[in-house]
């Protein structure tokens, strides 16, 4: 999944690797398995690419009805709730 967030965020492995005073080898370990994440890696790579920790596992390009709503203004989310309800009453 970091592949897919790499290329979320328009950012290649090295950037990461120099965002996370890395090598680039890491960052591929990483990316292929050889390597395992433990949560200070986690954390840090989240907060490069700007997402929190769970969003990692998730594809980017799919995001889940509670990443759409929390990225609503207020106002947003008053009228997305008031459609929804029409729509299950």
């Amino acid at each position: 999944m970091l592949q897919k967030w790499l290329v979320h965020r328009n950012m290649t492995a090295e950037e990461l690797s120099q965002a996370l005073d890395t090598s680039k080898s890491v960052i591929s370990k990483l990316m292929n398995g050889k390597q395992r994440y433990n949560q200070d890696w986690l954390e840090k790579i989240a907060y490069v690419l700007r997402c929190d920790v769970p969003s990692l596992f998730k594809d980017p390009a799919n995001p889940s009805l509670d990443d759409i709503y929390s990225a609503l203004s207020n106002e947003d989310k008053v009228r997305a709730l008031a459609i929804l309800k029409t729509l299950t009453s």
